[in-house]
């Protein structure tokens, strides 16, 4: 049973359009995925299909009886009022009941009708959900990590908090239709995961739009693809839509490049023989021309771009070193050690400190020592940039040092192009932002990337390019993420933050946080006295300790080798004139390098042992 129909929708904006004839059924019980790039017209289609945007054409047709609900960026609450107070406004029909009710049964014992009216009022409450809406609510806050904040004013929450609790008020609403706009940007890997099981067990109707393929993959059974101003249907998943896409525009070229070949045949015959005595037959195939219905070549958007992020000068061994440092008065990072090219996800419950963690290794707070000619780059979720009012290309001129040629260059390879290159930084979409913020850090050439939820606001394809540039990226990678997908291609070694604690281990880490371990939460929890190797036996962390002790000490080796060499090739540099004084360093200079060289080698031959570090194997 169809609960909405849309046939022949188009909107189109300042006379461009955004997508036209475009027809949908939402069957009842179905997920959907819409999928397509930034600036598709995927939140244009979801106003049109709620009311709040009437289109040029078509019409819709909604189930009497279906009630529809939209989770958008910016939801609205009453002022004053609190998380919980808030969330029981969807059940005022209910606590309106039980007011009843109370009242029914105080005047029970003074009239006879009042205890037919108390069972009345009862049946209609149990049946209505009167039960069970208390545990439902309860339910969503624990999901959505909410709990703490029932008792808090709306008007205090962060945007983040915000989200969540436009996202929990929805979900229990309990619509016939839900359609979800980003509904996971502001979730860590656990709420994902909840919210995954939720939709699922929804016996109502979801269209779902998100950058977060578990997600998807979990919950839809159908896509709809949004491209080109058209909308195709797919059948399976999101991962099952990707490998069907492609097969199907790969026949499609494939029949469009065979028919193409076949007409310019057949013209080609007709232009030879039309006045020649073989006349008859190319006036056949002239017919034969006119009937053939050559196959539009199959249009798909493509980011026509590949980032390379590998344009750095070398950092030293090791890159990161964090003994005994406080991060606030949430937890204790008691050892941790970051070595080049380290990739390294960093997870945990929203609130539990990641980016606090972020912020103090950054600001150098005691306890944090940074290696030899490390150049950071930071991607923060706010996207921070130095001047608003600028134009993309000011900004780069001044800041990077970019003329407007070269300025215009860079930002088309990052799909700015034409007018858009002057587009003024505070009128970007969250889209745009994200990838005018990684066209600074291109530019930064850092060997550290320290990454703040960097897959929000980006569309898949864009995604893909920036999970292909990580991949390949030889320098050292901090990367905070919700994202299950992007840290399962990208890193080897995680950091767990929760409850008080900050844990390092391997992929078990990763898996542990997005339910897919077989372990109860519990069970991520570190062995005493360790940082926290999940998933060892005690021989194997006896192992880890000494042969971590031993690569400790190789380390600082290589760590004061490198500033010595560093320092003696500043005096070199800076008495290069000095003919007698190079030739006595030179002799000096070699012995340093192949100090370090030799240290180098033992690094290695340690970090290949047996009884490997689960953190940087």
């Amino acid at each position: 049973m169809a609960l909405l129909t849309a046939k022949g929708l188009s909107v189109s904006f300042q006379g461009v359009s955004i997508f036209s004839d475009v027809s949908l059924s939402i069957e009842e019980g179905v997920k959907y995925a819409l999928v397509g790039k930034n600036g598709a017209g995927k939140t244009t289609l979801f106003r049109v299909l709620t009311g709040e945007l009437l289109p040029d054409d078509g019409e819709i047709f909604v189930s009497s009886a279906a009630r529809t609900a939209y989770f958008s960026q910016n939801p609205v609450f009453g002022r004053g009022r609190s998380v919980i107070e808030e969330l029981y406004e969807n059940f005022s029909h209910l606590r309106e009941l039980h007011r009843r009710l109370e009242k029914a049964a105080e005047e029970m014992d003074r009239s006879p009708e009042a205890f037919s009216l108390y069972q009345s009022l009862w049946e209609e409450f149990e049946r209505k959900g009167g039960l069970d809406y208390e545990t439902e609510i309860k339910k969503v806050l624990t999901g959505l990590n909410l709990t703490s904040l029932e008792q808090s004013s709306v008007d205090t929450l962060s945007g983040g908090e915000k989200m969540r609790l436009g996202l929990a008020r929805l979900l229990l609403s309990q619509p016939d239709i839900m359609l979800l706009d980003e509904p996971t940007n502001h979730l860590d890997l656990g709420s994902v995961r909840w919210l995954a099981g939720y939709l699922n067990a929804f016996r109502g109707s979801v269209i779902l739009v998100s950058h977060d393929r578990y997600l998807l993959d979990a919950v839809v059974t159908r896509v709809l693809d949004l491209e080109g101003g058209s909308l195709t249907l797919y059948k399976g998943n999101y991962t099952q839509f990707r490998v069907q896409k492609n097969e199907d525009m790969a026949y499609q070229e494939k029949l469009y490049q065979r028919q193409k070949r076949e007409a310019e045949a057949l013209e080609a015959y007709i232009r030879k023989y039309k006045a020649g005595n073989r006349s008859t037959q190319a006036k056949s195939r002239e017919n034969r021309l006119k009937r053939l219905t050559v196959v539009d070549r199959p249009a798909r958007f493509q980011y026509r771009m590949s980032l390379d992020l590998n344009g750095f000068q070398e950092s030293g061994h090791e890159v990161l070193r964090v003994s005994k440092m406080r991060v606030r008065d949430l937890y204790e990072v008691r050892d941790l050690h970051i070595r080049k090219g380290d990739k390294v996800g960093i997870i945990g419950p929203n609130g539990s400190g990641k980016t606090s963690f972020f912020r103090a290794i950054r600001e150098g707070k005691p306890g944090v020592r940074w290696g030899h000619n490390i150049r950071i780059s930071l991607f923060d979720q706010e996207l921070s940039l130095y001047d608003h009012s600028l134009s993309l290309t000011a900004y780069l001129n001044r800041f990077y040092d970019l003329d407007e040629f070269e300025a215009r260059q860079a930002l088309g390879h990052f799909h700015f192009s034409g007018e858009e290159a002057y587009k003024i930084i505070g009128s970007l979409s969250g889209g745009e932002r994200s990838r005018f913020k990684l066209l600074t850090v291109m530019l930064e050439s850092p060997n550290v990337i320290m990454m703040d939820e960097p897959t929000n606001h980006l569309d898949m394809d864009f995604i893909d390019i920036l999970e292909e540039a990580l991949s390949s990226y030889r320098g050292t990678l901090l990367a905070i993420s919700h994202d299950f997908y992007f840290l399962k291609r990208l890193c080897r070694s995680f950091i767990r933050i929760a409850d008080n604690r900050f844990v390092t281990g391997g992929p078990g880490l990763l898996d542990l946080e997005a339910g897919i371990s077989s372990e109860k939460k519990d069970g991520g929890k570190a062995p005493e006295g360790d940082q926290g190797e999940y998933g060892v036996s005690k021989k194997e962390r006896n192992q880890i300790k000494k042969k971590k002790e031993m690569i400790i000490r190789c380390e600082e080796r290589i760590h004061t080798c490198e500033e010595a060499l560093a320092a003696l090739e500043d005096q070199m540099h800076a008495r290069g004139d000095d003919f007698a004084f190079i030739q006595s360093m030179e002799k000096e200079r070699r012995e340093l390098q192949r100090e370090l060289s030799d240290c180098y080698k033992e690094w290695e031959e340690l970090h290949g042992a047996e009884g490997k570090d689960p953190f940087n194997d």
